[in-house]
């Protein structure tokens, strides 16, 4: 096997080993080897809660107890949002649909809708679950910033209710910020 020892800097070269040569960098340092451009992850932050959280059907919103809070480095960095957000809702009624937000401290970010169907075989109507939820920000900023989940049921009465968190069900929330 032939080894081939390249005495330059040049990371952009067209050269191509045949069968059984190796190239080799003798001046080349680790910035030599990496990623240039955005996309790399800077910074992660993770967030996760036990506590149960009881929402009955009021319409208004209740705040599941999941943050997370981050930094960013830079002002066009984007922030990566991972929700796995446990709940166990009791339908009173054929059906219950909830949402549930994310806040960038007091500024609504996104929404996302759940709808739990009548399940026939289950009598007393609890519907245990772990959704999974993803959300690409762009805060512009560099200030410390607060994120937060809350859920709303959107169906009235009927003894609706929705447990987050439910018997200390963990729920979770992951930032990464990625730069530009």
């Amino acid at each position: 096997m032939a080894i081939i020892t390249l005495n330059n800097r040049a990371t952009n070269r067209s050269d191509t080993a045949s069968a059984g040569q190796v190239f080799t960098a003798t001046s080349a340092t680790a910035a030599d080897f990496q990623a240039g451009g955005g996309g790399k992850v800077l910074q992660l932050v993770n967030g996760l809660t036990t506590t149960t959280v009881t929402h009955v059907s009021d319409g208004g919103q209740v705040n599941t107890g999941l943050t997370a809070t981050i930094t960013p480095t830079a002002s066009n960095s984007k922030i990566m949002v991972f929700i796995s957000q446990s709940n166990k809702v009791e339908r009173g009624a054929v059906q219950l649909a909830y949402s549930l937000r994310l806040f960038r401290g007091s500024t609504e970010v996104e929404k996302w809708s759940e709808v739990c169907a009548e399940d026939v075989e289950n009598a007393d109507r609890f519907y245990g679950s772990n959704h999974c939820y993803n959300f690409l920000d762009t805060p512009n900023s560099t200030s410390q910033l607060v994120y937060k989940t809350t859920g709303q049921i959107g169906s009235s009465g009927g003894g609706r209710t929705v447990r987050f968190q439910d018997s200390s069900a963990p729920s979770t929330m992951t930032l990464m910020e990625i730069g530009a």
